[in-house]
């Protein structure tokens, strides 16, 4: 292994380890998590304090700041983690989708929520809702696809829901299924607990 590779190696690893303190104690308040990092440090447990000695006083302030990113860094999906610089161009499009994926499934799951809750909306039915969330999410999917990969837009909106997931292609097909699903359980499981809600306020309860 030459100079230039052992250094990256050793970049890589202290990028990951960054971004897993990043992702395992960062609080709204980031000094309270590295705070309570420390805190482990001092009860002398062993991973905290080895990554304490190993880490400069910069690295680690840097593992406890959350990424705001640059405008470009933003628009593709991901936060600056220190982590990203070392994944391939696939690895990163697939977690840029997958990220993008989960973000528009919690995206169109509020948006219907707040229409059922809306006065008058309840009159569409739950069907019309779900069919409704199902379209907004796959439509945001596709129009990611389109734009990254030049896809024509048209092919990809017609047809039957899974028709279209099942012409999309990778990672866009295998996360729009897999959101989809999350987001038909969690839609599903939100309109019960609505009807029971309603159900007790009906009985006043």
């Amino acid at each position: 292994m030459d100079e230039n590779e052992a250094n990256r190696k050793v970049g890589a690893l202290k990028a990951i380890i960054q971004t897993l303190l990043l992702e395992h104690y960062w609080e709204m308040d980031e000094e309270s998590g590295k705070q309570r990092f420390l805190g482990m440090a001092e009860a002398d447990h062993l991973v905290a304090m080895a990554i304490l000695n190993e880490l400069t006083q910069e690295e680690l302030a840097a593992a406890f700041r959350w990424p705001g990113g640059e405008d470009g860094d933003r628009a593709r999906g991901l936060p600056a983690l220190p982590v990203i610089a070392f994944l391939t161009e696939a690895q990163y499009e697939r977690a840029r989708v997958t990220t993008l994926a989960e973000d528009e499934g919690d995206r169109a799951r509020s948006l219907a929520m707040e229409e059922w809750e809306r006065s008058g909306a309840k009159a569409q039915g739950e069907s019309e809702l779900l069919i409704l969330a199902e379209e907004r999410f796959v439509s945001a999917m596709v129009k990611d696809l389109v734009a990254r990969r030049g896809e024509d837009a048209a092919a990809l909106e017609e047809g039957a829901l899974e028709e279209r997931i099942a012409s999309m292609h990778e990672p866009w097909g295998s996360r729009t299924r897999r959101e989809l699903e999350r987001l038909r359980e969690d839609l599903a499981l939100m309109l019960e607990e609505s009807a029971r809600s309603e159900s007790r306020r009906g009985a006043g309860i």
